[in-house]
């Protein structure tokens, strides 16, 4: 009760006198754009709007291994998140990693669509491209938001009415109430911002920081996947193959540099990554045994992904935007590869779903020596899919999302540990069951204060 009121004081005396995170009003020269170049302009904003994505669902996932030095050195917040502590304790730098700076990307794009009503006239596919922009950023944060702040989403689920989201701020005007919408009302705007999106981009741009038709149909495929909509992901993830085939050989790869891939390399389809989140960061963290022993030596990933730090501590490494990051928050077509193969065995194409895979697989691993898996059952098929997928994307975003969607099928649930130390040397043994109400994070209790929204449970 103590640490409760302690953070509800914080939050409280740091944010009263502020603007709410919410209800933000953004300065003269964001809230009144003056023509389409000017919107356009908004948007192109690296910092703004390929960058602010939540560190929470990484922070949490069994990847990451602290050592004691490094554990013992974190924050009082960095130690909850790790432990899995009930009531995490937000200092205001927590908030505004991983709920501010989310909406505030939000309001950016709020701003560019209300600017698209106020400004008549203009380039139509100028237009167009700024809707779509617009509604793909809006809709990226918001999913983002929803893997840390609401609980799982399953498609055609009739309870999902009576669960709550996130509050949906779809106006820059910050008199309109803030409250949470359901998880109905949450995913269907997700939903239904990337379809529209997919219709007004174009097909190309010139640089990946910006959206295209690709990252829209990569990005939906990703939503309708975690929702178990499985032949809206396949429909997806294929309108995206169709549009862009291209995988890295990692046989051609120089996997022994610190840092082996490229900003913008081939298979990246949208460039964001997450550049917080304190313990995060390759310089702090180690990976975890369970994950690291998961490579074959004649898995490339293996010397691609991870590099020595001392006899028996492991780094990460294979960081998509070329270097050191929180995690790479963007789209690649491997994930894509990896969507498409999954919906295929799942909806009984279990040849069609290998065929997918070995395509990424014989990519991966060496090529003198790589046979194309094959499967006898469907079980057999998804089970090789999945532990394709967990060796493929780690630190991309992806891994508690995956958690959360597989802990609701027995065949893949799992019980996630951790080894805490302690001061005094000793370690003690902690466990996050499958479907635990700790898969949701609480909301800040600030803006609980503030807003009056409803908590999550505990």
């Amino acid at each position: 009760m103590k640490k409760h009121l302690i953070i509800v004081f914080l939050t409280i005396i740091t944010f009263v006198s502020c603007n709410k995170f919410l209800e933000e009003k953004p300065d003269a020269k964001v809230s009144t754009p003056d023509n389409l170049q000017d919107l356009d302009a908004l948007l192109n904003n690296e910092s703004r709007v390929n960058y602010n994505f939540c560190p929470l669902i990484e922070m949490a996932t069994d990847d990451i291994q602290l050592y004691k030095t490094s554990f013992l050195l974190r924050t009082e917040f960095d130690k909850d998140i790790y432990t899995w502590e009930p009531y995490p304790f937000y200092l205001p730098i927590n908030l505004n990693e991983s709920w501010g700076l989310l909406y505030s990307t939000i309001l950016y794009a709020n701003v560019a669509l209300d600017g698209l009503t106020r400004i008549k006239g203009g380039d139509q596919n100028l237009r167009n491209k700024i809707k779509g922009d617009a509604l793909f950023l809006r809709a990226y944060r918001f999913y983002n938001l929803a893997q840390a702040f609401a609980p799982t989403y399953m498609y055609n689920d009739p309870s999902n009415n009576n669960k709550l989201g996130i509050p949906l701020r779809l106006t820059a005007n910050p008199a309109i109430q803030t409250k949470r919408n359901t998880l109905e009302e949450t995913y269907q705007q997700i939903i239904g911002d990337l379809k529209q999106a997919i219709d007004l981009l174009p097909e190309n741009v010139s640089i990946k920081t910006r959206p295209n038709k690709l990252a829209a149909y990569a990005l939906l495929s990703r939503v309708l996947l975690a929702v178990e909509d499985y032949h809206g992901a396949l429909q997806m993830a294929q309108e995206c193959l169709s549009r862009n085939t291209n995988l890295l050989d990692y046989n051609n790869l120089n996997r022994t540099v610190s840092y082996p891939f490229e900003k913008l390399n081939d298979e990246v389809i949208y460039h964001s990554i997450c550049n917080t989140g304190d313990y995060l960061f390759p310089t702090i963290n180690d990976v975890t045994e369970d994950l690291y022993n998961l490579y074959s030596d004649k898995d490339l990933r293996k010397t691609a992904f991870f590099g020595q730090r001392t006899v028996d501590r492991i780094r990460f490494k294979g960081f998509y935007n070329g270097g050191a990051a929180g995690y790479f928050a963007g789209l690649a077509t491997d994930e894509v590869y990896l969507n498409a193969a999954e919906c295929q065995i799942r909806l009984n194409q279990r040849n069609e779903g290998m065929a997918t895979l070995n395509k990424l697989l014989v990519r991966r691993y060496d090529q003198a020596s790589f046979v194309p898996r094959t499967a006898k059952t469907d079980l057999e098929a998804l089970t090789l899919v999945l532990e394709e997928r967990r060796r493929e994307l780690p630190f991309r975003g992806t891994r508690w999302t995956d958690l959360r969607r597989l802990n609701k099928d027995p065949r893949f649930s799992t019980t996630i540990s951790k080894s805490i130390p302690q001061a005094d040397g000793t370690m003690t043994n902690i466990s996050l069951p499958p479907n635990d109400l700790r898969y949701t994070f609480l909301i800040p209790q600030g803006l609980i204060e503030q807003t009056g929204m409803v908590q999550n449970p505990r």
